[in-house]
Formats: C-alpha cells, sequence, structure tokens
C-alpha cells in the first residue's frame, strides 16, 4: 500500500480511468460517450462506476501530503 501524497496527481490517475474506458469502448463499436458519465443527480459524476461530488474532487485536488523533516521514502 502507497499513501497518496498528492491528491491533485491521484484526481488526474483516477480520471484516466475512463479515458481508457472510453478508449476501450469506442474500439469496440460502442458509442461515444461524455468525458463525464453525468448521474441522476447533476452536480455528480460517475468515472468506473464511482459516484464523485464536486466537493469531494475540490477537497482531493487541494490535499497535499506532507511528510515529516525525518521521514526517508523506502
Amino acid at each position: 500500500w502507497q499513501p497518496v501524497l498528492s491528491g491533485e496527481l491521484y484526481w488526474r490517475q483516477f480520471k484516466r480511468l475512463e479515458v481508457a474506458a472510453r478508449a476501450l469502448e469506442n474500439h469496440a463499436g460502442a458509442p461515444e460517450k461524455e468525458a463525464h458519465q453525468m448521474t441522476d443527480d447533476a452536480s455528480m459524476i460517475e468515472i468506473a462506476g464511482y459516484r464523485i461530488s464536486p466537493a469531494l474532487i475540490a477537497g482531493l485536488s487541494a490535499s497535499h501530503l506532507v511528510l515529516p523533516a525525518n521521514t526517508r521514502r523506502v
């Protein structure tokens, strides 16, 4: 397990799941879909089966884990 150090980077990687899924769907002949699938609640988006709120996106994008000074990466 690796902790998320940069929420913004994690969010970008998560969005790539959708890009990859759309590429596979389009390659298989499925109709093209919007970049973010809107769910019943217009304020939520759906990526990889997860409903994500704008508040979660904002909080995740703004988060950054600062490691203590004496910490080393392994």
